[in-house]
């Protein structure tokens, strides 16, 4: 089961042009727009900018083609009808309008890279959890709604996580600069050096050391919102939906996206899932979750 094609027929059936009669061979003869249509059609609409880079917002026929043929993932692994990281950087590469070198090529599709995308990912992802909970929490203060004690506490909370998840990132960063085995000792002497990012993992207190070793070695302490932690983090795209929990397109069935990763509409309704059923939360709205008094005085990893 791949993706939805963009260009359903294989080939058309009528051809984009027009007759004409010629004197010279007295007959009528059909002029085709193709040439016409391919340069009017590069409009500024086609493209999209983002960070500077230059991406194609749709592809032609022929280009699907190409792109089904030669980037679509082939592997029959069990995770081949699902969308995945690699689907989406395929997409990336062959959309983008920049040159791209040999060497980058190569760095986007190391492991160490995945892991670096997929830690930005999973910060980006409930860091816009957060941000839509604190302007839904603005504007009830607009409205008169004064903050409590156990606003400030959660506000607190979600701060902790927020840092946590950008350790994560720092961390897998690190990895790519330095290697995997001496990323820490290496970030020691490089001060002066370093970004934001990094430096923020110079400046860890003592016990996140713990968020630091998630990924290298299995968690075996008692704490439920490190065994949560680790759990969201590691788990594969494929095995999200087992967990109920979701990241974007990933782990979601190819079948209801086109070759741009558009989700189609018809397909979805086809499923006839609602907001009850709704394994992929393509229906439902996702909340972050907010902890009640009773969890929080579980919580013993954060001073709240």
């Amino acid at each position: 089961m791949s993706f939805l094609p963009l260009h359903r027929d294989k080939e058309h059936k009528f051809k984009n042009g027009h007759w004409r009669w010629d004197e010279g061979e007295r007959k009528l003869k059909f002029h085709t727009h193709e040439s016409i249509d391919k340069s009017d059609k590069k409009t500024k609409e086609d493209f999209s900018v983002d960070l500077g880079l230059k991406f194609k917002k749709c592809v032609t026929e022929i280009e699907e083609k190409i792109f089904r043929e030669k980037f679509l993932r082939q592997d029959p692994l069990y995770d081949r009808d699902i969308v995945t990281l690699q689907d989406i950087k395929n997409l990336v590469i062959f959309t983008v309008q920049t040159k791209l070198t040999h060497d980058f090529i190569e760095l986007v599709h190391l492991e160490t890279f995945d892991k670096f995308l997929y830690g930005i990912i999973f910060y980006m992802d409930f860091f816009l959890l957060v941000l839509e909970f604190l302007l839904i929490r603005r504007d009830e203060e607009l409205k008169g709604k004064l903050r409590d004690d156990f606003s400030i506490k959660v506000e607190k909370f979600l701060s902790h996580q927020l840092s946590d998840r950008r350790l994560l990132v720092a961390k897998e960063y690190s990895k790519i600069l330095y290697g995997h085995k001496s990323y820490i000792n290496s970030l020691k002497n490089f001060r002066s050096q370093l970004s934001p990012l990094m430096s923020e993992l110079l400046i860890t207190p003592a016990p996140n050391d713990e968020i630091l070793r998630i990924g290298e070695e299995k968690y075996l302490g008692c704490n439920e919102y490190l065994f949560n932690l680790e759990l969201e983090y590691l788990v594969p795209e494929c095995h999200l939906v087992l967990i109920c929990k979701t990241r974007g397109i990933f782990g979601h069935p190819k079948f209801l996206y086109d070759t741009m990763l558009n989700l189609n509409e018809h397909e979805l309704k086809k499923t006839g899932w609602d907001e009850d059923n709704d394994p992929y939360s393509l229906i439902k709205r996702v909340y972050i979750k907010i902890q009640t008094e009773e969890e929080f005085t579980k919580i013993k990893r954060f001073d709240l």
